[in-house]
């Protein structure tokens, strides 16, 4: 049977993204005739790479439009997600529908090669539970400056040593392709593929854990920056003396600004957040001191970037409407009304998934172009 080509793998990469896509559709997306998208897709099925949902989409006056998509069974996709405190490996199905997930914790001071063992023992048993030939790829999310053009971990708080090539390494042994990518940057991925960010060019997006991580979307692509760190907001100056990363390091950044004032320091941040809300002190204070510093350094990003929308992701205890109305206001002080009206400031819609997502999308954004792992 051909290999694919160019047409096939941008009419793939259209219905992989697009969930109510028919020939029709196709027809007007790719510009090309209704005989040559019949010909493309007749190609698409025989290969088991399409098949017909039985939906029917309304039509003007013609036939009913037949929906078409992806086989999401074709194959399927490992992504791993590293961070300080633990390994979480997930495996999926072509569109991203995560079939299990499994998670390891992890010292900070786990050594590099016990690291890099636990990967690969991981990889080993999802390979063996769902079949190697059934891979695609592997995507792998971490913290650090990561070029993930040339498969290398410039610097990373995860690994020691700089220029490490890891995709090669694992390449080598399990014969299976492997892309790599800053994880908050695979984060927006995942927001722009299944959050969001769909209809988006232009964005910010922020997410909370270990000290505070953002990327940038510009013109529908995600930026790096020249030297691939780009989006280091913990850098960003707040309406203090002090960095927003000054008061991240080696701790939560909710549980450094809540070491001072607090009587019982055994309340979950969940807990002052939730007092906070209710009015107590000192608790609102805290959470009002660390939207002031958070809503300053985000007026900063919009006066440079105007970005037009920012997403905001990260754990559980950080999405209330009290906290998102504290920082959009602190926003709103710090830059002109005109911008602030046009801005959309939001909270991520993908939840705890967000992780996983990120380095499974590495390998859907390299299923039809990119690398182009369907052949």
């Amino acid at each position: 049977m051909k290999k694919l080509n160019s047409n096939d793998y941008i009419a793939l990469n259209h219905i992989l993204l697009e969930n109510n896509m028919s020939r029709a559709k196709l027809v007007e997306v790719l510009g090309l005739t209704a005989p040559a998208i019949f010909k493309i897709t007749k190609k698409l099925f025989d290969k088991k790479l399409l098949i017909s949902t039985g939906k029917l989409l309304p039509s003007n006056g013609g036939r009913p439009r037949k929906v078409i998509t992806l086989n999401k069974k074709y194959g399927k996709i490992l992504g791993i997600f590293l961070s300080e405190e633990y390994l979480s490996i997930s495996i999926s199905h072509l569109n991203g529908e995560i079939i299990e997930t499994r998670l390891r914790k992890r010292s900070y001071a786990t050594l590099q090669a016990k690291l890099i063992k636990m990967m690969c023992d991981e990889l080993e048993y999802m390979m063996e539970k769902y079949g190697k030939e059934n891979i695609i790829g592997v995507g792998l999310a971490i913290p650090g400056i990561v070029d993930s053009e040339n498969g290398l971990i410039k610097k990373s708080t995860v690994f020691k040593g700089s220029n490490i090539k890891i995709t090669k390494y694992i390449e080598d042994i399990f014969s299976i392709p492997c892309v790599i990518e800053n994880n908050i940057r695979a984060m927006i991925n995942a927001e722009k593929l299944f959050g969001t960010l769909k209809n988006n060019k232009d964005a910010f997006f922020m997410f909370f854990r270990n000290g505070i991580g953002s990327a940038i979307l510009i013109n529908d692509k995600i930026y790096s920056g020249v030297n691939y760190s780009a989006g280091q907001f913990n850098n960003t100056y707040s309406n203090t003396e002090l960095s927003l990363g000054d008061y991240c390091n080696d701790y939560n950044i909710f549980d450094r600004l809540t070491k001072k004032g607090m009587e019982n320091e055994m309340l979950k941040i969940s807990d002052i957040f939730r007092l906070a809300s209710k009015g107590e002190s000192p608790y609102m204070e805290i959470i009002t001191d660390i939207s002031k510093k958070i809503g300053f350094a985000l007026a900063n990003v919009l006066n440079l970037l105007d970005i037009g929308k920012i997403v905001i992701s990260g754990e559980d205890h950080i999405k209330s409407d009290y906290f998102l109305n504290l920082i959009k206001e602190n926003v709103r002080k710090n830059v002109d009304s005109n911008l602030f009206s046009n801005t959309i400031i939001e909270y991520s819609k993908l939840n705890n998934d967000i992780e996983n997502l990120g380095a499974l999308s590495l390998i859907i954004n390299n299923l039809f172009k990119g690398r182009t792992l369907i052949k």
